[in-house]
């Protein structure tokens, strides 16, 4: 063993005596190979986000996914848009709205997926619900035509004003005093400047107004460039739609915005660790080397060999995980140990009179073994991770390993040729190796230091694994929050197992897994043909004789000037009600000035002719089976060759 390590000793003092000695050619050498590693990592260094591709591919479940998602393309790279609106009138109009928009935007948006909007859903769109629903929805429908057919000649607030008055004239129906009620709270609080709208689907189907929440499916091109261009654009055309009274709130989630927002979350962390890292390596270096040429030096070698470690990550992985990117961090703190420790013996051996050459190469010969011994030590630990088939840790173990040999490289060979040219100049501190030791000797000491091991001890059965890798993110992320939300909501939790089955076990393995008490619903292709439609359809061709569809609607007729007239035929009637609702409507009218009747308007009518169109489109259904299904749905559940 003293052979090896006289060897090893040797080894490092010729290594220094070279640097020295042709300190130019090192310095320039190294100038060239760190400016080569810069470039070439500057251009190849790329972060990928996915946290599946972290896993190895060799794994049975990444085979798996790795077909799946060559099967389904347009289901791995997706946007997740969240709409939430106070109603459901306003929620689908700003729906269709918005993927309107944002399906002309092919170049960053390859697939805009929002069924809701399909005019093949809008019109077969009674036949998904059940026969029971569907015969009572026919019932209100029925009871409503008046409504309707009036409401479709002049869907303004003037036609509505005048619908109340005429129906006011006759004995009051129960739908009247709900229709009265709803109106007199919007107008209220219209006059109270603070607009609300009439829900007109709740109202034609006899059901109390509540929030409703759409998910439009977006596909992103692959990159981080495209996905921060498409939820820019996503947000910018949110922002730019104005068809709904109260608030529409959209915040986007998916593996896109997770990825995306994470990204920046990790780089945003790595930047402030690293550059607080690098802070607390300055201090250290002030006090322990107290030479600024010293602490130039180290800084210069620590950067240099951080270069030539990015270097080496573009070259060996050329993508950058949410894990191996620490590398930076790890680097900065363990890097410069090598510096220290040499620069350290190096300032005792000047302070005591040695000569700078002198003190360079002897320091070599004291702490260079110890050096190469800790680089190889220390690598080994990294390279410990490397076997695993979690691909994040085994390249973050495989660059910082080699980052350690390179950080040793760089210590025996830039930082002599530097010291070569830089002065060194210290002073003796006083400050001897031993002046701790009194702490070894300390029984007070060794009696805190077993009562703190034992609290610590104490505290590992709260130690525990948590498996969700979506609390490495960062839960303030709308992505992340957004997310967590969806979860509480059972009819759109987003996690899910996916099968890849031919089509003719498609059926029997859907039957398997519903017998599963883990499982809650299972969804497949042959789910989205309703069942019963021949029953279904027999009630719809009856609403189509009484409503006399198609329910032809007409453009509104509400200008200031006929909302005016309206409002004061509608007065006189309403005072001499005695229902409470009138009244209340009353006040409300006898407060809304001029200037808030195209508000009003709005808020009682803006969604009156979408609603009235949405329901002549459903009640033109005509039944389908699989072949009819748009393609953007089908392509969804099965592909071309039968899976």
């Amino acid at each position: 063993m003293s052979a090896v390590a006289g060897l090893i000793t040797r080894l490092a003092v010729a290594w220094v005596q070279f640097s020295t000695r042709f300190a130019a050619l090192v310095l320039a050498g190294a100038l060239l190979l760190v400016g080569a590693a810069g470039w070439y990592a500057s251009g190849h260094l790329g972060i990928d986000t996915s946290t599946a591709d972290m896993i190895a591919e060799r794994l049975p479940w990444r085979q798996s996914f790795i077909d799946y998602r060559e099967a389904f393309p347009q289901l791995e790279r997706t946007l997740v848009i969240v709409i939430d609106g106070a109603d459901r009138d306003q929620a689908d109009l700003f729906r269709d709205e918005l993927v309107s928009r944002l399906q002309v935007q092919s170049e960053l948006l390859q697939q805009v997926y929002a069924p809701g909007a399909d005019p093949f859903f809008q019109r077969e769109g009674l036949l998904y619900r059940d026969l029971a629903q569907l015969q009572q929805l026919s019932g209100q429908l029925v009871e409503a035509q008046p409504f309707i057919g009036r409401l479709s000649n002049d869907p303004g607030s003037a036609g509505l004003f005048g619908l109340i008055a005429d129906a006011l004239a006759q004995p009051p129906a129960d739908r009247t005093g709900v229709l009265l009620q709803r109106v007199a709270a919007v107008t209220a609080a219209v006059a109270d400047g603070q607009p609300q709208a009439l829900s007109w689907q709740a109202l034609m189907l006899g059901e109390d107004e509540q929030p409703a929440r759409h998910v439009v499916v977006a596909t992103v091109p692959e990159g981080f460039a495209a996905a921060a261009s498409a939820i820019r654009l996503v947000r910018e055309t949110a922002t730019a739609i104005d068809v709904t009274v109260e608030p529409v709130t959209v915040r986007l989630t998916g593996p896109v915005a997770l990825e995306y927002e994470e990204l920046a979350s990790v780089a945003s962390g790595v930047q402030r660790s690293a550059i607080g890292a690098f802070l607390m390596v300055l201090l250290v270096l002030s006090i322990a080397l107290r030479s600024p040429w010293l602490v130039l030096a180290t800084l210069v070698t620590l950067i240099a060999g951080l270069v030539l470690t990015a270097g080496f990550a573009a070259l060996a992985v050329g993508r950058l995980n949410l894990i191996s990117v620490a590398f930076a961090v790890l680097y900065i703190g363990l890097g410069v140990d090598f510096a220290i420790h040499y620069l350290m013996r190096v300032r005792e051996a000047v302070a005591g009179g040695v000569s700078k050459i002198d003190a360079l190469s002897d320091s070599a010969g004291d702490v260079g073994a110890s050096l190469i011994i800790c680089a190889i030590t220390t690598s080994l630990g990294f390279f410990a991770f490397f076997p695993t088939t979690f691909r994040g840790v085994a390249e973050l173990g495989l660059i910082s390993g080699v980052g350690m040999y390179l950080s040793l490289i760089v210590t025996l060979s830039l930082l002599p040729a530097m010291l070569r040219f830089l002065p060194v100049r210290v002073r003796a501190t006083g400050m001897q190796v031993g002046f701790l030791a009194p702490l070894a000797y300390s029984r007070a000491f060794w009696l805190w230091a077993i009562v703190f091991l034992m609290a610590c001890a104490l505290t590992l059965p709260w130690v525990s694994f948590d498996s969700d890798p979506l609390n490495l993110r960062d839960p303030a992320a709308e992505s992340v929050s957004t997310y967590r939300d969806l979860m509480r909501d059972p009819d759109h939790a987003p996690r899910a197992l996916s099968l890849l089955v031919e089509a003719d076990e498609a059926a029997r393995t859907s039957r398997r897994l519903e017998r599963l008490p883990q499982v809650s619903e299972v969804r497949g292709l042959d789910d989205l043909i309703a069942s019963q439609q021949q029953e279904k359809l027999a009630l719809v061709d009856e609403l189509n004789w009484i409503l006399g569809a198609p329910v032809a609607v007409a453009e509104s007729k509400s200008d200031s000037a006929q909302v005016a007239a309206a409002i004061a035929r509608l007065r006189p009637v309403l005072a001499t009600q005695d229902l409470p609702a009138a009244g209340k409507l009353d006040a409300a009218l006898a407060r809304i000035t001029p200037d808030q009747y195209g508000q009003l308007d709005r808020a009682l009518t803006g969604t009156l002719a979408y609603r009235l169109r949405a329901l002549s489109a459903g009640l033109q259904a005509r039944g389908f089976g699989a072949a009819d299904l748009p393609s953007d749905v089908s392509e969804r559940y099965l592909t071309a060759d039968g899976r």
